[in-house]
């Protein structure tokens, strides 16, 4: 029995490509987008660790989060050996870490991390109180309090956030509150979670009774 050969006719193959195509355009913004969800997760696993190995030092350190700014400089977060251990980094190595660098980080010349904490409370101001450090079991309203965000400097402020001076789509302001995954910033909180907040939700269009509901800590927060 001879059987009958078969053969798509160039109509037909224009037809199926014509199908192929519009499914593929169909498609491309959901993968799009996927791609776009899968790196703001990936940011705030990172932010994660951060929190972790902050909590972790706590733990050994009775009860005190790893200071943010210190006197000398090798108690900083970012110069802290014992804090640097728990991220599996150290100093020299902690600016260059793919691991813990934001997946949009684009490496501008003026910035210096991907992620920075909040350093917005007077205590930490450069007129003194540089050695003070935040108290575990003394931080009220956890949830509702930035620990990390993003940012391409080594300290978090609450004017850092303000978009109309320091608005930053990804990496344009230095020093500054940084908006990498669409015009919004993730951020991790005291108690562990995470938010992607667009920058009206992050300086309140100056309104400072919310800001500093967000940013501000209590003064019994701190070592004396």
């Amino acid at each position: 029995m001879k059987l009958k050969k078969y053969f798509f006719s160039i109509i037909e193959l224009a037809l199926v490509i014509s199908v192929l195509a519009a499914l593929l355009s169909l498609l491309m913004p959901a993968i799009e987008k996927a791609g776009i969800h899968g790196k703001v997760l990936q940011c705030k696993n990172i932010l994660k660790k951060f929190y972790l190995a902050d909590e972790f030092y706590a733990e050994d350190h009775n009860e005190y989060y790893v200071t943010i700014k210190s006197r000398p400089w090798n108690y900083t977060w970012f110069r802290n050996q014992d804090f640097l251990s728990y991220l599996g980094t150290k100093e020299s190595d902690i600016r260059n870490d793919s691991d813990l660098t934001c997946p949009n980080y684009t490496s501008p010349s003026y910035a210096r991390f991907s992620y920075a904490p909040n350093w917005s409370n007077n205590k930490f101001w450069w007129s003194g109180f540089l050695n003070q450090s935040i108290l575990r079991n003394r931080v009220s309203l956890s949830s509702q309090k930035i620990k990390y965000i993003e940012n391409t400097d080594w300290h978090a402020n609450t004017w850092q956030g303000n978009p109309s001076r320091w608005y930053s789509r990804g990496e344009v302001g230095s020093n500054a509150v940084t908006y990498r995954h669409e015009d919004k910033a993730n951020i991790i909180f005291f108690d562990g979670h995470t938010e992607l907040r667009i920058p009206d939700n992050i300086y309140f269009n100056g309104n400072y009774s919310r800001i500093n509901q967000l940013w501000q800590l209590k003064g019994d927060s701190f070592s004396e």
